[in-house]
């Protein structure tokens, strides 16, 4: 199927199929580097399971996702949060953890997002040292490339401690919540004059 668009001077139809194929290596392997982000992002939003409670919950991680838990984690450690908390899930069932299961969520996280960057780096790698177009096609970035193991946790995220599972020490969280309130008083301000 042709690619056209209309010129609107003349109300024909023109093909442009042919300007969108890669025509140089370079240009193939940004092809192929932009399809591999494309679908890792596609899989972050397909979210992660975790079996944290005992049951098996399919939890979101688009941006919006990542948001809420990163404020969630700086709510728990500034003692903010009384357990149990509820979490949504992708298909907005509000799933009780208590400090346990919560942990074992946060492993949950580590190990998915982890293991999809590193496959993201991976490809990307493997693309940039192709030298033929062949090499390229034969590289599998498709969704399914990115699935992962939950059991699959990096080695340096061991540590029982919460903090250490998701790699923030206690200064950073203090400034990320300072730039959060600061944020938020300044929204708060707009909203009131405006």
């Amino acid at each position: 199927m042709a690619l056209q668009f209309k010129d609107i001077n003349t109300d024909i139809f023109q093909d442009v199929s042919a300007l969108l194929i890669p025509k140089t290596l370079s240009e193939y392997k940004v092809l192929k580097n932009n399809q591999i982000v494309d679908n890792y992002n596609i899989r972050l939003l397909n979210g992660f399971s975790s079996n944290a409670t005992g049951n098996l919950y399919i939890f979101g991680y688009g941006q919006s996702d990542q948001m809420k838990f990163m404020q969630l984690i700086i709510d728990v450690f500034n003692g903010n949060v009384v357990f149990p908390i509820y979490v949504p899930a992708l298909d907005n069932t509000l799933v009780v953890h208590n400090l346990e299961q919560y942990q074992q969520l946060i492993k949950d996280i580590s190990a998915f997002a982890w293991s999809a960057q590193t496959k993201l780096h991976e490809l990307q790698g493997e693309v940039n040292a192709c030298n033929s177009i062949e090499e390229i096609d034969a590289i599998d970035c498709s969704i399914s490339a990115f699935d992962y193991n939950p059991d699959q946790i990096p080695s340096n995220s061991d540590s029982k401690s919460l903090l250490d599972l998701v790699g923030v020490q206690k200064t950073e969280l203090e400034i990320l919540q300072k730039k959060y309130d600061t944020l938020q008083g300044a929204v708060d301000f707009i909203v009131m004059y405006y």
